[in-house]
């Protein structure tokens, strides 16, 4: 058998085979698995802008299909951001991002579009209401002046009596 002849069974196999391998090395699949880390990472407000410490966030690698690839878990500190890090092998390009929060019994998500790159990206999620907390000046003003009405009213009602 000489490999000159171009009509040789081995020489087809062989011109077979590179053709093939030289097609799947080119076409590129549906999606492309990372290969760093994905750091992702944003802020939790409430809808006056107030940031929540303590929010529960769970962050979702999301498939094309939808389903989830990968889930982490984090808590929002005292400015209100969290961080979580996926391993390359837990996400892909075209893959999307949830964020989910939960905070004082109240649930709010927000999600990106395909991850394109591997950089870091931020996912904020903001309530749609201001949770009211007595530690602000507006709170504080309000629970004075309540204070304040109820004490008068009482005077009041105990006098007359």
């Amino acid at each position: 058998m000489r490999f000159a002849d171009r009509s040789s069974p081995a020489v087809k196999i062989l011109a077979v085979s590179m053709a093939f391998t030289a097609i799947i090395v080119t076409v590129p699949g549906n999606s492309e698995a990372g290969t760093f880390p994905k750091l992702i990472y944003g802020y939790v407000w409430d809808g006056a802008g107030t940031p929540l410490e303590g929010a529960d966030v769970t962050v979702n690698i999301r498939r094309p299909d939808t389903s989830i690839r990968a889930t982490l878990t984090s808590a929002t500190q005292l400015n209100g951001d969290y961080m979580v890090t996926f391993a390359p092998a837990d996400w892909e390009i075209g893959d999307t991002i949830e964020a989910i929060s939960t905070y004082q019994g109240h649930q709010e998500s927000n999600s990106t579009g395909p991850i394109t790159m591997e950089e870091p990206q931020w996912v904020n999620i903001s309530y749609a209401f201001e949770i009211p907390e007595f530690g602000s000046a507006a709170g504080f003003l309000f629970t004075g002046a309540l204070l304040g009405a109820v004490a008068v009213v009482m005077i009041v009602y105990f006098r007359k009596r």
